[in-house]
C-alpha cells in the first residue's frame, strides 16, 4: 500500500488479502466510484480495483469495502444483493479492528463510525462522511455542489458544464463530446474561469 499506516493495518489487509485473493488493480479517477469489485468467471479471478488518487482514509475504507464484496461472493455467491444486509454486516465486521484514532483522525473517526451503522452502496452517497473524508482538499479544488448551475468544470482532463442537480446527483456535460453524465455532487472538481461552450 502506497500511504503509511500503523503495520498492523498492512498486516490484517495483507491477511485479508491471502485469505479470500483478489487481483488488485489501480485505475485513473471515475466520476461515480472510487473502486469496484468483479466476480470470478471461469477464466479470469475476482478483481478490486481503487482509484489511484485516493487519500489515505478514502483509500482504506474503500479497499475494506471492496474486500466485504469479496467476503459476501465467497459466502453467498451471486444470491444475495450487491450491497444487501449481507455485504452490510461483512463490511462492519472488517472496519470494527480499524476503528481507532491511530487509524482515522477524529473527524473521519465520528461520521465513519455513523456511516457503518447502516453503510451505503457508496460514501458519495453519504455527504457528512465524504466531506469529512476529503476535509483536506487542495487549493482549488471545490465540491461539485458548491458550482454553480450553468458553470463549468474540469476534472480529470476532460471539461464539463453543471446542468442541473437530481436528488444526489448532478447532470453534467461534457463540452468536447457533448454527452451527458451523472456525476455525484459530492465530486471533487476543479472550476475553471473561462466560458466555455
Amino acid at each position: 500500500m502506497k500511504h503509511r499506516y500503523p503495520e498492523w493495518v498492512v498486516r490484517y489487509c495483507v491477511r485479508l488479502k491471502r485469505h479470500y485473493p483478489f487481483e488488485f488493480v489501480q485505475e485513473n479517477s471515475r466520476f461515480s466510484k472510487l473502486g469496484d469489485f468483479t466476480y470470478r468467471t471461469r477464466t479470469q479471478p475476482y478483481v478490486i480495483t481503487l482509484n489511484k488518487d485516493l487519500n489515505k482514509d478514502q483509500f482504506l475504507i474503500t479497499l475494506v469495502h471492496e474486500i466485504a464484496h469479496r467476503v459476501t461472493a465467497e459466502k453467498f455467491g451471486r444470491r444475495v444483493q450487491p450491497h444487501g444486509n449481507e455485504w452490510k454486516r461483512q463490511f462492519q465486521r472488517l472496519m470494527k479492528p480499524l476503528l481507532k484514532n491511530e487509524v482515522f483522525r477524529p473527524s473521519v473517526l465520528k461520521p465513519l463510525e455513523k456511516h457503518l451503522e447502516n453503510p451505503k452502496s457508496t460514501t458519495f452517497a453519504d455527504p457528512i462522511l465524504i466531506k469529512a473524508l476529503n476535509s483536506r482538499m487542495q487549493k482549488g479544488h471545490f465540491f461539485l455542489s458548491d458550482i454553480g448551475i450553468g458553470r463549468a468544470f474540469s476534472f480529470n482532463g476532460r471539461y464539463f458544464k453543471k446542468l442541473r442537480t437530481q436528488r444526489t446527483n448532478v447532470l453534467c456535460r461534457e463540452i468536447g463530446t457533448r454527452s451527458n453524465y451523472l456525476v455525484p455532487a459530492t465530486a471533487i472538481v476543479q472550476r475553471v474561469r473561462a466560458r466555455l461552450r
